[in-house]
């Protein structure tokens, strides 16, 4: 905007000058990056989403805290965790492997039991992982239970132990899952000569008569 004066005596000229600014009252302060993601009625524009803000609680630990309707942040020490139990779930399998070749049942049995042991501490922590990782993760440990309910867990074959440890290693690592990684888990379960609904279908195991 500007200010047009008269014109000056000898009539040849105007005189143009500038306008004063407006001055207008700060009102960004106290903002945070949050905020600033906000038109000015206070919604925040689609496709823009609010990076997890943290706290602390009261122990004095940063707490991680979920965007609005997203969901929760998965800690690095969950995330360690999962690949601790991983790795441990990965080196019984392995032993398994090793056991059933040279037929040491009861480090087979041991063996079975530790993986059967890890993947239930990898249940615990499956909310920091994908659907289709939770899904493969139910089906393997529908198959050691359903052989622990047998009884005849120690006398797995080595080649299905294989199979066992190849699921184990490729499809329950720290990779995201797809619907593909869990149609060949199935395809592998079923290889080894197991039925893949059979433990988690809520009806129990059939036993040898006798």
């Amino acid at each position: 905007m500007v200010d047009v004066s008269t014109q000056s005596e000898s009539g040849s000229a105007t005189i143009v000058r500038p306008a004063s600014p407006s001055v207008l009252p700060d009102t960004t302060a106290g903002w945070s990056a949050g905020d600033q993601q906000q038109g000015f009625t206070g919604d925040i524009p689609a496709g823009v989403a609010r990076a997890p803000r943290t706290g602390r609680g009261v122990s004095g630990q940063v707490v991680l805290r979920s965007p609005q309707g997203g969901p929760p942040p998965v800690s690095p020490e969950t995330r360690a965790a999962v690949r601790v139990h991983w790795k441990s779930a990965r080196r019984a399998a392995g032993a398994m492997v090793e056991s059933a070749k040279v037929g040491d049942q009861p480090g087979l049995f041991l063996a079975a039991d530790d993986l059967d042991t890890e993947l239930g501490k990898l249940w615990v922590l499956r909310a920091a992982r994908d659907i289709n990782w939770r899904t493969i993760l139910n089906h393997v440990q529908g198959v050691m239970r359903h052989w622990f309910a047998k009884r005849n867990v120690e006398q797995l074959a080595p080649d299905q132990c294989q199979l066992i440890f190849e699921m184990v290693d490729r499809y329950l690592g720290p990779s995201s899952k797809t619907v593909e990684d869990l149609t060949e888990v199935i395809r592998l379960i079923e290889d080894a000569g197991f039925d893949p609904y059979a433990a988690i279908s809520g009806d129990p195991p059939a036993t040898d008569a006798g």
